[in-house]
């Protein structure tokens, strides 16, 4: 099973320069590699990102999309394995601020 965890911020232009100064974004970032040092990234699920995010900000919302199941198959051990991917987002705002934090997490097992 792997786990990936993205944190950008939306915003209504894209210079990467002026996102690579954003503070704020670099706070929440740290605050989340620090919660996510004490856990295996692979067991981590949109419900405890949700329940964390959450503890800090009560506006946080959970986005997720429908969970996709795929059969691939695999020649060399000529077997079938379902693949399962899971994608949401965990979005909020910091306070006085319009442009949302978003917290994008994929999670996918091959069963």
């Amino acid at each position: 099973m792997s786990t990936r965890i993205q944190i950008t911020r939306e915003t209504p232009f894209t210079r990467s320069d002026t996102l690579r100064e954003d503070a704020d974004l670099f706070a929440e970032a740290e605050h989340l590699r620090v919660w996510l040092a004490d856990r295996e990234i692979v067991q981590v699920t949109m419900g405890e990102l949700l329940a964390f995010e959450k503890s800090d900000h009560a506006d946080a919302v959970l986005d997720r999309q429908e969970v996709e199941y795929v059969w691939e198959w695999d020649p060399d051990a000529k077997l079938w394995h379902l693949v399962c991917v899971d994608k949401g987002a965990v979005i909020y705002h910091l306070p006085g601020q319009s442009d949302a934090i978003v917290i994008r997490i994929t999670i996918s097992a091959t069963y």
